[in-house]
């Protein structure tokens, strides 16, 4: 993204050694990017402070209501979430339910509905 439309990106990710590849493939791109080692749960920014937020195979690994509490605060009024996360396509059985979710440390196990 701050390639393609030549604007401010802040990354974060909670993992440390994500952060360090993070930090590794952003200098070899010879990007300027902020990058932070933190829980989306509890964001360091500012009330109202983007435009736009991806979050990518985060948000389900997390308290989903405190995310997305946190997603809003730091979203200005007219901005966007584009969350993009694992969810469970057909109803699982219990055993599978339970395998996925501890296999992941999943709080709970989204659904998709295909038709809204």
């Amino acid at each position: 993204m701050a390639k393609t439309f030549l604007c401010r990106v802040s990354a974060l990710d909670h993992h440390p050694e994500m952060v360090k590849h993070a930090i590794k493939r952003f200098q070899q791109a010879n990007l300027s990017i902020d990058l932070y080692e933190h829980s989306i749960e509890e964001l360091p920014f500012d009330d109202n402070s983007f435009d736009l937020i991806i979050a990518e195979s985060t948000t389900a690994i997390t308290d989903i209501q405190k995310s997305l509490s946190e997603f809003y605060r730091v979203l200005k009024l007219k901005g966007t979430l584009l969350s993009i996360d694992m969810t469970a396509e057909t109803s699982l059985d219990s055993a599978s339910k339970k395998e996925i979710m501890n296999f992941y440390h999943l709080r709970e196990l989204l659904k998709c509905n295909p038709n809204g």
